[in-house]
């Protein structure tokens, strides 16, 4: 089943407090910084972990309900491990350091 997705903003917002603004994007720069919550991350990597967090809840509203919700059902602990913080475990485990 293929779902479209409307990216507006996905860089913009914050995955675990979900609080959007210009601001998370310093300078309009590639670092995610959330000064709230502390969430910090690569911009394109936040932007592709929410079109993947919207993806996910319009199949399963769609599953369940028979229709398409714009309110997910996930908090933040459904996001899933930090791919940046995995990438640098993985290295130091090949590193051997």
């Amino acid at each position: 089943m293929r779902t479209r997705r409307d990216a507006r903003y996905t860089s913009q917002a914050c995955p675990r407090c979900e609080h959007t603004s210009k601001n998370n994007r310093p300078g309009k720069g590639l670092l995610f910084t959330r000064e709230a919550c502390g969430y910090t991350q690569h911009a394109d990597l936040v932007g592709g972990r929410n079109v993947r967090l919207r993806t996910l809840v319009a199949r399963q509203d769609r599953t369940i309900t028979g229709r398409v919700s714009t309110v997910p059902d996930v908090d933040s602990n459904d996001i899933g491990p930090d791919p940046v913080e995995e990438s640098r475990n993985l290295l130091t485990l090949v590193r051997g350091s």
